[in-house]
C-alpha cells in the first residue's frame, strides 16, 4: 500500500516493533515469505487431494455399476451380488 510508510513487507497488518530497522525487515519479510509458501502448498496439496479422491470414488462407482449390468452374465450370481454389495458398502463410507 503506498500510504504505508516505510518499506513493504507481503503482508500489511499492525506489527508490535519496528519491523523497518535493518535486521528486523529482513527477518520478517523472509518469515512471511516462507509462511505464504507453506500455506499455499498445504491448500493446493488438499485441493489436489480431494478432487483425486472424488476422480477415485467415481471410477470405483463405474465398476461398480458395470458388475451389476453384467450380473445375469455370471454363472455364480450370488457370490457376484454379495461381492458387489460389499463394495458398495464400503464405498459408501
Amino acid at each position: 500500500n503506498k500510504t504505508d510508510p516505510g518499506r513493504l513487507v507481503p503482508l500489511q497488518t499492525y506489527y508490535f516493533y519496528e519491523r523497518d530497522k535493518s535486521p528486523l525487515y529482513e527477518i520478517t519479510y523472509a518469515l512471511q515469505t516462507i509462511g505464504i509458501s507453506i500455506v499455499a502448498a498445504a491448500y493446493t496439496g488438499t485441493d489436489c487431494f480431494l478432487s483425486l479422491l472424488v476422480f477415485h470414488v467415481c471410477g470405483q462407482l463405474e465398476n461398480l455399476k458395470m458388475h451389476i449390468i453384467n450380473l445375469d452374465k455370471c454363472n455364480n450370481f450370488e457370490s457376484v451380488l454379495s461381492r458387489s454389495i460389499q463394495n458398495h458398502i464400503r464405498l459408501i463410507r
